[in-house]
């Protein structure tokens, strides 16, 4: 993940990002932690990174039948 911005210092206090992380390096990190950074707004996948896939991702959802 790539940290493009921090929080306000009253945000979040119980992660602590502005100690951890710095904008625009790049960190390995748990997947919920990126995720919700991610959605946050605060990080995003850094170019290079792989993207896990569900095992069943390529398959097409079984229709059901009425």
């Amino acid at each position: 993940m790539r940290i493009v911005s921090l929080p306000k210092f009253d945000e979040i206090d119980e992660l602590d990002l502005r100690r951890r992380f710095r904008v625009g390096q790049t960190y390995d990190l748990p997947t919920q932690l990126g995720a919700t950074l991610i959605i946050a707004g605060y990080a995003e996948l850094a170019e290079g990174s792989s993207r896990a896939e569900a095992a069943d991702f390529r398959r097409s959802p079984s229709r059901v039948k009425h």
